[in-house]
């Protein structure tokens, strides 16, 4: 990570790729790249690097210039906020791809495998909206980016509400999952995702509630066979 800082000479350097539970191949021909503020941010959001802060390293003086800390009143994705934030102040990042950190991924006792929709759901469309009121960074990239990843979390919330069994409940949100996942289908068709994952959009805009209990089920075995994607 600090070899990418001094070729970049960048405030931000991103290891773009993590060992995970089921992947410990290395990468063995490294690319380094440079990427603007803007590039970076609608790749978090996508996201096409993972969003958490710990792939990544910041210079202090960046940190404390801005007086950027985290946010005590987001309970979920609070890193992004961060990285999102920090990210509109950098002169550039360094980006690399070969792997230096150990991600695991099949804590079934982790926050964000148990479904909690006050925290994990509610909490997430706070922490995109949060996101989306105080970028600083406008551009045409990082709105289709912001409109992909609320309706992210719109899936993921309509998914903590399934998994919790909560859908009387949370009613009224539970219902406003369902429009938005369908209404949004078509223009997300024009972001910047794979075509597997336009796919996705498809079949959920068809049938939110039955794709929803498919990834739940999908989720439960991978769990439990230590294959989570």
């Amino acid at each position: 990570m600090l070899s990418i800082i001094s070729i970049t000479q960048a405030d931000i350097a991103i290891s773009a790729n993590s060992f995970t539970t089921i992947n410990l191949k290395q990468i063995q021909n490294d690319k380094i790249e440079i990427y603007t503020p803007e590039k970076a941010i609608t790749a978090f959001l996508y996201p096409g690097i993972r969003i958490g802060c710990w792939n990544k390293i910041y210079k202090k003086d960046l940190i404390e210039k801005h007086k950027l800390r985290f946010i005590p009143e987001l309970t979920t994705g609070e890193g992004l906020q961060f990285i999102t934030n920090i990210t509109q102040f950098a002169n550039h990042i360094g980006v690399g791809h070969r792997k230096v950190y150990y991600y695991r991924i099949n804590n079934i006792n982790s926050a964000t495998t148990k479904p909690n929709v006050e925290r994990q759901g509610k909490g997430s469309l706070a922490t995109i909206e949060y996101i989306k009121n105080n970028l600083l960074i406008k551009s045409p990239q990082i709105e289709m980016a912001l409109r992909w990843h609320t309706w992210s979390c719109y899936l993921y919330t309509l998914r903590n509400i399934s998994e919790a069994k909560e859908e009387k409940k949370y009613k009224d949100l539970y219902v406003k999952c369902i429009i938005v996942l369908r209404k949004e289908t078509i223009p997300l068709l024009k972001t910047k995702i794979s075509f597997k994952q336009k796919i996705k959009i498809i079949l959920i805009g068809i049938n939110p509630v039955i794709c929803t209990r498919l990834i739940i089920l999908k989720r439960r075995i991978q769990i439990k066979s230590d294959k989570i994607e």
